[in-house]
């Protein structure tokens, strides 16, 4: 340890050793992987089809999701370097023991509510906007008419304000 201090290099996290099946996306391809080995930002992962040094890999526990990359390979087995911490009771949880865990995922969520809840915003957007529509066009129509009711006037008092004059001289 006193060396690794003296050298300047950073001491690795405590590993710990289990064996978990999990699903490990690479691009848009699933497969079957098995995490060997767990540290707070770090995973032993080995998968038949390994990715390659740099590749980002998505790696799915049960409810937990784990995104990083790939930062060694060698045959079947490669390291990843995760971008959040990694909580080694979630991942021990699995499914079944897991159901304080945070959803982050789209597919954990009651689709049909979703959809739902979608559909009722829209549906009250729509009538809004229907509603807001008419009292925009009731407005334009009522001003239109006042405009025209008040050319009207103007155009025909004049004549009619000659004629009671008149009528009124000839008394």
């Amino acid at each position: 340890m006193a060396m690794i201090a003296r050298l300047g290099l950073k001491a690795r996290d405590p590993r710990t050793t289990v064996l978990l099946p999990s699903r490990m996306r690479i691009e848009s391809a699933w497969s079957d992987a098995c995490i060997h080995n767990v540290s707070a930002r770090g995973l032993l992962v080995s998968a038949d089809d390994a990715p390659r040094a740099g590749a980002y890999v998505e790696i799915r526990r049960g409810r937990a999701v784990i995104i990083g990359r790939a930062v060694w390979q060698k045959d079947r087995f490669f390291g990843v370097r995760t971008q959040d911490r990694i909580y080694l009771a979630v991942l021990q949880g699995g499914p079944a023991q897991n159901d304080n865990a945070p959803r982050n995922d789209r597919r954990h969520a009651d689709r049909y509510q979703q959809d739902a809840a979608v559909a009722r915003s829209l549906e009250r957007n729509r009538a809004f906007a229907r509603l807001f529509q008419f009292g925009v066009v009731a407005l334009g129509v009522g001003f239109v008419g006042w405009i025209a009711a008040s050319s009207v006037y103007s155009v025909l008092s004049k004549p009619a304000e000659r004629i009671t004059n008149a009528m009124a001289a000839a008394r």
